[in-house]
Protein backbone atom coordinates (compact mmCIF):
# COMPACT_ATOMS: atom_id res chain seq x y z
CA UNK A 1 0.00 0.00 0.00
CA UNK A 2 1.60 3.35 -0.97
CA UNK A 3 0.46 5.25 2.21
CA UNK A 4 0.94 8.59 1.34
CA UNK A 5 -1.17 8.35 -1.84
CA UNK A 6 -4.04 6.77 0.11
CA UNK A 7 -3.58 9.54 2.96
CA UNK A 8 -3.84 12.17 0.13
CA UNK A 9 -6.89 10.86 -0.75
CA UNK A 10 -8.23 10.76 2.42
CA UNK A 11 -7.44 14.24 3.10
CA UNK A 12 -8.65 15.47 -0.26
CA UNK A 13 -11.87 13.68 0.31
CA UNK A 14 -12.46 15.68 3.95
CA UNK A 15 -11.76 18.96 2.33
CA UNK A 16 -13.88 18.51 -0.49
CA UNK A 17 -16.91 16.58 1.24
CA UNK A 18 -17.06 14.56 -2.27
CA UNK A 19 -15.36 11.53 -3.87
CA UNK A 20 -16.22 13.12 -7.09
CA UNK A 21 -14.50 16.34 -6.29
CA UNK A 22 -11.41 14.84 -4.33
CA UNK A 23 -10.54 12.60 -7.40
CA UNK A 24 -10.68 15.27 -9.72
CA UNK A 25 -9.06 17.58 -7.01
CA UNK A 26 -6.19 14.36 -7.17
CA UNK A 27 -6.50 13.96 -10.92
CA UNK A 28 -7.11 10.35 -10.83
CA UNK A 29 -10.57 8.45 -11.23
CA UNK A 30 -12.85 8.24 -8.86
CA UNK A 31 -13.25 4.19 -8.51
CA UNK A 32 -9.39 4.63 -7.64
CA UNK A 33 -10.41 7.51 -4.73
CA UNK A 34 -13.09 4.76 -3.54
CA UNK A 35 -10.68 1.45 -3.63
CA UNK A 36 -8.01 3.80 -1.83
CA UNK A 37 -10.31 5.47 1.08
CA UNK A 38 -11.69 1.70 1.59
CA UNK A 39 -8.05 0.17 1.80
CA UNK A 40 -7.14 3.10 4.56
CA UNK A 41 -10.68 1.61 6.30
CA UNK A 42 -9.73 -1.57 6.41
CA UNK A 43 -6.08 -0.63 7.78
CA UNK A 44 -8.27 1.48 10.35
CA UNK A 45 -10.72 -1.27 11.40
CA UNK A 46 -13.81 1.32 10.70
CA UNK A 47 -15.41 3.51 8.59
CA UNK A 48 -13.92 6.86 7.76
CA UNK A 49 -17.28 8.27 6.19
CA UNK A 50 -20.91 7.76 6.49
CA UNK A 51 -21.92 7.38 2.89
CA UNK A 52 -25.66 7.12 3.71
CA UNK A 53 -26.59 10.84 2.28
CA UNK A 54 -25.65 12.57 -0.66
CA UNK A 55 -22.78 14.77 1.01
CA UNK A 56 -20.09 12.80 2.32
CA UNK A 57 -19.54 13.20 6.18
CA UNK A 58 -16.76 12.18 8.02
CA UNK A 59 -17.01 9.80 11.11
CA UNK A 60 -15.74 10.16 14.47
CA UNK A 61 -12.83 7.60 13.43
CA UNK A 62 -12.10 10.33 10.33
CA UNK A 63 -11.72 13.32 12.42
CA UNK A 64 -9.25 11.25 14.89
CA UNK A 65 -7.19 9.65 11.50
CA UNK A 66 -7.60 12.96 9.97
CA UNK A 67 -4.81 14.72 12.15
CA UNK A 68 -2.57 11.32 11.34
CA UNK A 69 -2.61 11.86 8.17
CA UNK A 70 -2.14 15.60 7.66
CA UNK A 71 0.99 15.26 9.88
CA UNK A 72 2.32 12.35 8.03
CA UNK A 73 1.91 13.73 4.86
CA UNK A 74 3.23 16.82 5.59
CA UNK A 75 6.67 15.22 7.05
CA UNK A 76 7.11 12.99 4.08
Amino acid sequence: MDLLAHLEAYVATVDERSFSRAADRLGIAQPLLSRRIKTLETHFGGLLFDRSRRQVVTTELALFSRSYGEVTSSSL
